[in-house]
């Protein structure tokens, strides 16, 4: 039989070594700890994508950056390791943001005809690329730059992002919605329509004497290049070269589509 006596008495306190507890005291909460980490990383990739947009990998300066996040140098290699690894960092997070931005379009238009469907989701393009000015310039400085890197960027990003819209825009052709031709040319023939005016703003202002993101012009921009892109409505009863474009665009074809969105 136990002694109550023995069991009421309370434990000795634990005694830590003086620097350990200095530690404790010291350390901030661990999800205070995270949202900090996560504020550091997101101010690198905010101030590096930029640096790499304009100079390309070889010319982008990490202590640019650094100084642009208001962090010392030391941080990025912490959170990022080397300049390649913050790179790809960059990349996937750029790409995280336009796939996402697609993503949350597509879900909005549940419900939607097929033609109203394609045509929405290439102003999104349009409208992605107006505000990211800086995506466009990464991928082209890609471009230029090292091919192991190109070669990465394009097997883990370019082409996989890319395969769903080109199956949309293969039907779309075939129900003939948009302009024959090849589809990968087309793609890049949409892809310069749709950001390289963003990308070289500042020429396009003096050139022009108009700024591309002022609203009104922009909406005309996106017209204008969805005009050049998309053929109107025909009926799917008549033989395409009989076809006379029917307005206003009505739901048509439900389904031949949307069943590849």
């Amino acid at each position: 039989m136990s002694d109550p006596e023995v069991e009421d008495r309370p434990s000795p306190p634990v005694r830590r070594p003086p620097a350990a507890r200095a530690r404790r005291a010291d350390a901030p909460p661990p999800r205070r700890e995270q949202e900090r980490t996560k504020r550091t990383k997101r101010a690198i990739l905010g101030s590096a994508l930029p640096e790499f947009a304009r100079h390309g990998f070889e010319g982008a300066s990490t202590r640019r950056i650094a100084e642009a996040a208001g962090i010392t140098p030391a941080l990025i290699g912490h959170h990022f390791g080397d300049k390649e690894a913050l790179w790809k960092a960059v990349a996937a997070d750029a790409f995280a943001r336009f796939l996402e931005r697609l993503a949350g379009r597509h879900a909005g238009l549940e419900g939607v005809d097929d033609w109203n469907f394609l045509r929405l989701m290439l102003r999104e393009y349009l409208l992605f690329f107006s505000e990211e000015p800086d995506f466009v310039r990464f991928v082209f400085h890609a471009n230029q730059g090292d091919s192991d890197r190109l070669d990465w960027l394009v097997d883990n990003y370019m082409a996989p992002s890319g395969t769903r819209y080109m199956a949309l825009l293969g039907r779309a052709q075939a129900a003939g919605w948009i302009v024959d031709g090849d589809l990968y040319s087309l793609r890049y023939l949409f892809w310069g329509a749709a950001g390289w005016m963003f990308a070289c703003d500042r020429a396009f202002r003096r050139i022009a004497g108009r700024d591309p993101l002022d609203p009104e012009f922009l909406e005309e921009h996106v017209d204008l290049v969805l005009r050049l892109f998309l053929r109107p409505v025909v009926n799917p009863a008549a033989p395409r070269e009989e076809a006379e474009p029917a307005a206003p665009p009505a739901p048509a074809w439900p389904g031949q589509i949307a069943a590849g969105r």
